[in-house]
């Protein structure tokens, strides 16, 4: 949420990011900030991890593997059952 301020001076419909605070978020919100999507770490950062592993072996050859574990602490998530 450090880059709240930035963001409202910025011309965006909304801003995605990642371990915002409650009352930073409400205080930004109700000074007509644009809308905030605050994703969970490894739901953001998973889905490119195969892309990045594919850079990484294709330019220095070293083996690379995903450990596909789901990392986020939540006990409520809209994932699909197993993932």
């Amino acid at each position: 949420d450090s880059f709240l301020d930035a963001v409202r001076g910025l011309d965006v419909d909304v801003y995605v990011t990642s371990d915002l605070r409650h009352h930073p978020v409400d205080e930004y919100l109700r000074a007509a900030g644009p809308a905030v999507v605050d994703t969970a770490h490894w739901a953001s950062e998973f889905p490119w991890t195969g892309q990045a592993a594919e850079l990484i072996a294709g330019r220095t050859g070293v083996d690379t593997e995903i450990i596909g574990l789901r990392t986020d602490p939540w006990t409520l998530s809209a994932h699909p059952a197993g993932k």
